[in-house]
């Protein structure tokens, strides 16, 4: 257990940010965390040249 206790930081480092992860902007987290309305995209906004992380590449999209 102390081992896995020290390679703690090495391991959260390699942890991409959040923001990366869900390819979402900081202010994007913010608005949604305070539930204040982010204008709205359509589809092709949306799908325009992204991809996911590969830890997520084959989850399908949240519903709502």
């Amino acid at each position: 257990m102390k081992s896995d206790v020290s390679r703690l930081p090495a391991t959260i480092a390699r942890i991409p940010p959040v923001a990366q992860r869900l390819q979402i902007s900081e202010r994007g987290i913010l608005s949604r965390l305070t539930g204040q309305p982010q204008p709205q995209l359509n589809m092709s906004e949306l799908m325009s040249g992204q991809t996911l992380p590969p830890a997520f590449a084959n989850q399908a999209p949240p519903t709502k």
